[in-house]
């Protein structure tokens, strides 16, 4: 076993674009679960359990349905700018 080094990546390489952007997409995807894991774990203002899981199913599907309609918003303005549909 010899040392293994590494294929050298020059800058504007595809595979490190990708890399790169796909580390930031995750840490702003999980970000928001890690917040509020954490506010129902430690829970500052002291409600109830009871208080949080009935806040959490109420607006739960508020918010999952918020974000797939800006998701979709967003995918149909790249597809005008690509020339798609």
């Amino acid at each position: 076993m010899g040392i293994v080094v590494p294929k050298p990546v020059l800058p504007g390489d595809p595979a490190e674009i990708t890399s790169r952007t796909s580390d930031v997409a995750h840490s702003r995807r999980s970000l928001p679960a890690v917040v509020v894991a954490l506010y129902f774990r430690y829970n500052p203002m002291n409600h109830s359990r009871w208080f949080i899981l009935r806040r959490f199913i109420n607006w739960f599907p508020l918010g999952m349905t918020y974000a797939s309609c800006t998701w979709a918003v967003q995918s149909e303005r790249c597809q005008k700018r690509v020339g798609g549909a």
